[in-house]
């Protein structure tokens, strides 16, 4: 069954992305079926893009964060000047988010410490909360400047295939109900 769902999620993605990127080159030279990779450079990824232990992807096994950049450049035919700018991203990105999450972290555990108490203080818990909110607001501010230093990295044909990606991820939780009524 699982084999199925994984066959299925990969003839949706290279028809989304048979959609996007048809139109796009229409007209142009023909295109090598697996692209180059570039050379990707290894141990510069931030220590927080490793993976958990014993956690696993829809492949059975997660990409270390090399291949999974490896990956990306493949896909998205990433210059080796692209990748290094994305590796300078990913990296600036690290070193602003992981002190932010690192003050959620202690704010849950004080919360979680409040409401294992006796008695625990309402107004100490609502501050906590409301400190827990502004930091994942300066979270998702670092998340949405490096969203678009990184689409301004790519060219109009990566920016298509990214596309496609994102809307593969959009169409993947409606495949469950397609399979069961054995539309696909």
């Amino acid at each position: 069954m699982r084999t199925k769902y994984l066959v299925t999620l990969a003839v949706v993605l290279i028809l989304a992305v048979a959609l996007v990127v048809v139109p796009a080159s229409a007209g142009k030279r023909k295109r090598a079926a697996v692209p180059a990779t570039p050379a990707i450079p290894t141990g510069v990824l931030p220590d927080s893009l490793q993976i958990p232990p014993g956690a696993e992807s829809l492949l059975g096994q997660w990409l270390s964060p090399a291949e999974s950049l490896a990956v990306v450049a493949a896909f998205l035919e990433l210059t080796p000047e692209q990748v290094s700018s994305l590796t300078t991203l990913l990296q600036q990105r690290h070193t602003a988010i992981a002190p932010l999450i690192q003050e959620i972290v202690t704010r849950q555990q004080q919360i979680a410490e409040q409401l294992q108490s006796g008695a625990p203080d309402a107004l100490t818990i609502g501050t906590l909360v409301i400190e827990i909110h502004q930091y994942l607001q300066q979270v998702h501010g670092v998340q949405a400047t490096f969203m678009q230093d990184f689409l301004n990295l790519l060219n109009e044909e990566q920016r298509h295939r990214y596309a496609a990606i994102r809307l593969a991820e959009q169409l993947q939780p409606f495949l469950p109900a397609f399979r069961t009524l054995r539309l696909i």
